[in-house]
């Protein structure tokens, strides 16, 4: 099984760096090259993902803090600059954490399947105002400890 797995993620990360050089390659622009504040947000958030804490958010608080990525394509960036080092990440995990195949496939069909559900409502999101997102923020936490609820006894969510 986990013969499979790392099958499927070689084929995965070679295919992905194929489709990634063609289109690179065939977009003519003149592109910037990284420069040393993006390749230290890169080190430091990969750290940060190999210790649990995730890519996305701290990514995405550079981008903000420093400009660096337009809000509209920030999104995209993150899935093209994370997916490499994700994929390396995995390689590592699996050889050196012990993790039953059945718990592992089932994570990975998870996180498959939820990407695929969530993917599409987030697209037409556009730039909105920033006003709204405490509300969103509060409203998916109460979503979180409703659904919790029941697997935790003496849990009420409460409005805050």
């Amino acid at each position: 099984m986990r013969t499979a797995l790392y099958i499927a993620l070689g084929i995965f990360g070679a295919a992905f760096t194929w489709f990634w050089i063609v289109a690179v390659l065939s977009d003519r622009t003149e592109r910037e090259k990284p420069t040393w504040l993006d390749l230290g947000i890169g080190l430091v958030v990969n750290f940060f993902d190999a210790l649990g804490i995730g890519s996305f958010a701290t990514s995405t608080s550079c981008f903000k803090l420093w400009n660096l990525v337009p809000d509209e394509n920030i999104p995209g960036t993150l899935n093209v600059g994370v997916t490499l080092p994700a994929v390396l990440e995995a390689f590592l995990y699996m050889a050196v954490v012990d993790v039953d195949p059945v718990t592992l496939t089932s994570m990975i069909s998870a996180a498959v399947a939820g990407s695929s559900v969530a993917a599409r409502p987030g697209e037409p999101i556009s730039r909105a105002p920033t006003a709204t997102a405490p509300d969103a923020h509060a409203d998916s936490h109460e979503i979180f400890f409703m659904l919790m609820t029941p697997l935790l006894p003496g849990i009420i969510p409460l409005r805050t």
